[in-house]
């Protein structure tokens, strides 16, 4: 039986999930301006972030702000595709001035659109009784004691590669020229590179967590 908390969940992920994909279609159609669409999704993605996060904080209070969906939607959510966004409405002296086109394109309405949705997914995922069932103590600690054996003991060389995986990785970013203040991040550069700076990124980032 589906719970009040998981059913308010699903009446939320339809009404938004149904919302952008009626105004993504009438932008499609040229019924709405591609600006007005890129805004509309954005405060909809905003509004939706905004009305799960404060449901885990209602039903989950302790310790909500390290919950991984709560760290997710104001990381990845709400300052890459949110806070952002504001710039391409700025004036567009000012947008020129960051090295930014002013200009908002079709594919970049289509990708809010599927930001929205991936969204919808994690916070439906969050509340939907399979996750529930996954994670409790029980199943927990079923899954570590088979797959994450625990230990109190760091290997010798887990640092030093990670960090020197991290320096490489900074390195042949640097070499591509997509790393620091000399780098080129011009759209054609940035596009040629796309299949793998994330993961370049990615690597980077292991001298942090060692």
């Amino acid at each position: 039986m589906i719970n009040k908390t998981t059913s308010s969940a699903l009446t939320n992920a339809a009404f938004f999930g149904c919302s952008g994909l009626c105004v993504y279609l009438l932008a499609d159609a040229d019924v709405l301006n591609i600006r007005l669409t890129y805004a509309v999704l954005t405060v909809l993605l905003l509004i939706y972030l905004w009305l799960e996060v404060t449901r885990i904080r209602r039903v989950q209070p302790e310790r909500w702000l390290l919950n991984p969906a709560v760290v997710c939607a104001l990381m990845t959510f709400v300052m890459g595709y949110g806070m952002t966004n504001v710039l391409f409405f700025l004036p567009p002296e000012s947008i020129e001035f960051l090295g930014l086109v002013p200009e908002v394109l079709p594919a970049m309405v289509k990708h809010q659109y599927l930001v929205l949705l991936g969204a919808i997914a994690l916070f439906f995922g969050y509340w939907s009784p399979m996750a529930q069932r996954l994670t409790r103590p029980v199943a927990v600690a079923r899954f570590q004691r088979r797959f994450l054996p625990g230990t109190d003991v760091l290997k010798r060389w887990a640092l030093p590669f990670l960090v020197a995986v991290s320096v490489a990785a900074r390195l042949f970013a640097m070499r591509q020229g997509l790393y620091g203040y000399g780098g080129d991040y011009s759209a054609g550069r940035l596009a040629e590179t796309s299949a793998y700076s994330q993961y370049l990124s990615m690597a980077g980032s292991l001298g942090k967590l060692a």
